[in-house]
């Protein structure tokens, strides 16, 4: 498997993870956002720590920081707010 491809595949699960945790604390609006922001600026040394990624294995350095961006915000925004969604109630019309 490629570089490329851990990154996305790792930055997939941590975004997963993030969702799970902003659904379990039941986490809102600003706090939420900001709670998937920290995680995802903390994804970048624990990728490298856990793929023991050296600068020079990268074509740019800036893969790092954007290389799995969608997964990750896709996998944690998209069932955050189907959860949120279901869980709370909503006034009839």
């Amino acid at each position: 498997m490629q570089l490329d491809t851990k990154i996305y595949v790792l930055r997939g699960l941590f975004g997963l993870l993030t969702s799970i945790i902003c659904i379990t604390m039941d986490l809102k609006d600003s706090i939420g956002v900001m709670f998937g922001i920290a995680v995802y600026i903390l994804t970048i040394p624990l990728i490298r720590r856990i793929l023991r990624i050296k600068p020079s294995n990268l074509k740019a350095p800036e893969q790092l920081y954007i290389n799995g961006l969608a997964p990750y915000l896709a996998l944690w925004l998209i069932p955050w707010i189907v959860a949120y969604t279901f869980r709370v109630p909503h006034p009839a019309p």
